[in-house]
């Protein structure tokens, strides 16, 4: 399964929101302000991402769309029942919104897909679920281009709900640390043949619903021995973030079998944490375009490596094209 492109929705951090928050999307080249203006954020995060990783791609005919998702169209839904319960019901348009089907609808209608569309919802594996899902379907029919995505947001009573649960754990436990927050989308072509233009091949993706970083070692020692990949052309992509010492203390097993890597990146330092930020770390190792932080040139293979809700763990192998 080959990456052809790879495209991110700009994050920002933002002192103010404490977040990591999507910033400038200019919609002026494809649709003007009036179009759009009554859809809501994780809609035109969607379409905006799906767009422009269409016209990187050059304006092909998608066989299917499948996209990831972990709090869907959250603030909408907020809304909505808040609405209900102060006895103000507003227009059916929010809970129409709210629906994580319509996240795919509006991009399907846009790029005129008429093949499979779905949109996963499975909290902090959604994203590895649509890698599975596309696998699948391009080991079913081999010559469809798939476009991939993973997109989230962060609506205001999300966040108060972490750092509300955080408070309260620091009670019991002081050395808790307040996670940077964030949301985003990235997506991606697929394909199952390799061309001029391929960013990258992903030789082995798993994720598990068990918090145990044994099991996790010994996948990822089964998959490197079986492609045969040297730690000296390895770069790891680890989900967390480089201050995180309760992260990388539940990773410290792996990644001392791993110590010999070449690059190690803790790539939540640079979009915070969201349910589908695994996205993010294959975006940013497999990208040409300018990233937060640079592959080293000596680096073959990439390993995105995800915890997410000290709940989901997964891991994507992949082998760059250069």
């Amino acid at each position: 399964m080959y990456i052809q492109q790879a495209f991110l929705v700009n994050t920002e951090w933002s002192s103010d929101a404490q977040a990591f928050q999507v910033m400038g999307m200019d919609f002026s080249s494809f649709y003007n302000e009036n179009q759009i203006r009554r859809m809501n954020k994780i809609n035109k995060i969607g379409l905006f991402g799906a767009l422009n990783c269409n016209r990187s791609s050059g304006d092909i005919n998608f066989d299917a769309i499948v996209l990831g998702t972990g709090f869907g169209g959250a603030d909408s839904s907020d809304q909505f029942l808040e609405s209900i319960v102060m006895e103000k019901p507003k227009s059916p348009s929010l809970f129409i919104q709210s629906l994580h089907s319509t996240l795919t609808s509006h991009i399907a209608i846009a790029l005129k897909c008429n093949g499979y569309t779905i949109t996963h919802i499975n909290k902090g594996a959604a994203f590895e679920n649509v890698l599975t899902d596309s696998m699948l379907l391009l080991n079913e029919s081999p010559d469809h281009q798939v476009l991939i995505g993973g997109v989230d947001i962060l609506s205001e009573q999300k966040y108060n709900l972490v750092h509300s649960h955080t408070i309260s754990k620091s009670l019991t436990a002081p050395e808790t640390k307040i996670p940077k927050l964030g949301e985003g989308g990235a997506f991606f072509h697929l394909s199952s043949q390799s061309n001029a233009g391929s960013l990258g091949k992903i030789l082995a993706h798993k994720s598990f619903l068990k918090n145990d970083s044994d099991m996790l070692k010994n996948e990822i020692k089964a998959s490197l021995s079986k492609e045969n990949i040297s730690l000296s052309n390895l770069g790891i992509l680890l989900g967390c973030e480089s201050e995180d010492e309760e992260t990388k203390e539940f990773f410290a097993p792996i990644m001392e079998q791993l110590e010999d890597i070449n690059q190690l990146i803790y790539y939540k330092d640079y979009c915070g944490e969201f349910p589908t930020s695994t996205s993010f770390g294959m975006w940013l190792g497999t990208s040409r375009e300018e990233t937060p932080v640079s592959i080293d040139p000596e680096v073959s293979h990439i390993l995105v490596i995800n915890q997410f809700d000290q709940t989901y763990l997964s891991y994507v192998l992949i082998e760059l094209i250069k």
